[in-house]
């Protein structure tokens, strides 16, 4: 199955002009903005993609990445890019990259000048901080987090780009900040947009979703989410997604890197079984919280996190028992309502995973049955009709 990598080296050598922007470019260029390039002076001249990889690299080697990792594929589509005739040109503009703890933000965004004439503006996704993470679980309670807000700004701030038509996406919480900054950005900036992508990025509190500004620009949204989707299901979202086939089970999905491509488009499918009872779990999970009681569990949680003493996912997963014994230790230090919070939490996702099981078998079950009944009465039937 061929992936956004096979892509560049199929359509390469073919410029807009000849085939315009697609869908999956749109995704080149969300997986591009992960890329921490060098930095850009918020009203300087753009750079070129050559010229900030040159920089990239003479910082950190090409060769010293894994390829077979996350960021080492990030880096390998910036490398593919460098001087093909579809996206070779690229030139970068008012990239930005920030990171506060205590405010809970992790915002990038990056707007590529392309040859065709328009501009793309990426946001990205989530990262491997704690603080990034959080911020995306802020989503699930509040109508309005401070990357959103940024989201905002950061669009408004491309009003002297007129000249260019805009495309704005994003994947995961960047695809989220591409509907948001779209939805409630000025009007003379949100006239411009053609599209805005989200790449099975996270919905939105019920306040945003009935909002007259979200309805504007709902008709040129466009939500790409795997047939097993988890985080792009989450919250409320009212496009209709395209979903796509993957070579990823359940949550490994929502890495881009596996949804499968086809010339210039991705391969359709419908949501999954798995996808079905995923969203239903889940659904059925948080509906019993408010969003009081989301946002203590998530204090709590990132609570327990920040005690190990590490600062983000991936260096937890390098020390996974020591990791563990200071989350057991971090839990038993919390005061008591918050630690009884936890398990309950816990409990309840459990619960609910149980029943959602259970119910989809029984309807199995009923569905074997009525297909079971249908065959005996026209087999009756048949039998009755040959005498």
């Amino acid at each position: 199955m061929a992936n956004i990598l096979d892509y560049l080296d199929w359509r390469g050598d073919v410029p807009l002009s000849v085939d315009p922007f697609n869908e999956v470019d749109n995704l080149v260029l969300s997986e591009l903005s992960y890329v921490n390039f060098p930095e850009i002076p918020d009203a300087g001249e753009p750079l070129s993609l050559s010229e900030a990889s040159e920089i990239y690299f003479q910082k950190t080697p090409f060769e010293q990445f894994d390829l077979e990792s996350s960021e080492g594929k990030k880096m390998l589509v910036m490398k593919k890019i460098i001087g093909n005739a579809r996206f070779g040109g690229i030139r970068l503009y008012r990239y930005v990259n920030e990171l506060d703890k205590e405010e809970t933000i992790q915002f990038s965004a990056v707007t590529f000048l392309l040859d065709d004439g328009s501009a793309y503006a990426a946001f990205r996704g989530t990262d491997h901080s704690f603080t990034g993470w959080k911020e995306s679980l802020d989503i699930s309670y509040t109508s309005e987090t401070e990357g959103q807000r940024k989201a905002i700004d950061y669009l408004n701030r491309l009003s002297d780009l007129s000249g260019y038509s805009l495309r704005v996406g994003g994947h995961s919480k960047g695809g989220n900040y591409a509907v948001y900054g779209s939805a409630f950005c000025d009007p003379e900036v949100q006239n411009r947009i053609a599209a805005v992508y989200s790449n099975d990025g996270p919905g939105f509190h019920d306040s945003v979703i009935t909002s007259e500004e979200y309805r504007r620009i709902l008709p040129r949204v466009v939500s790409i989410i795997p047939d097993a989707s988890v985080i792009g299901r989450l919250l409320l979202n009212a496009s209709v997604p395209i979903v796509v086939k993957t070579t990823a089970v359940g949550v490994m999905q929502h890495d881009a890197f596996t949804w499968c491509v086809k010339r210039n488009r991705f391969e359709r499918t419908g949501i999954s079984g798995m996808g079905e009872f995923l969203d239903k779990s889940i659904n059925d999970w948080t509906g019993h919280l408010d969003d009081g009681r989301r946002e203590s569990l998530i204090e709590s949680i990132f609570t327990l996190l920040e005690g190990t003493g590490k600062e983000n996912f991936r260096d937890l997963k390098m020390e996974k028992m020591k990791t563990l014994r200071s989350i057991m230790a971090g839990l038993n230090d919390l005061p008591e309502d918050k630690r009884q919070e936890i398990i309950q939490m816990v409990r309840q996702l459990v619960s609910s995973g149980r029943q959602t099981a259970f119910a989809e078998f029984s309807q199995f079950v009923e569905k074997v049955k009525a297909e079971r009944n249908s065959r005996t009465s026209e087999s009756s039937m048949s039998g009755a009709e040959k005498k």
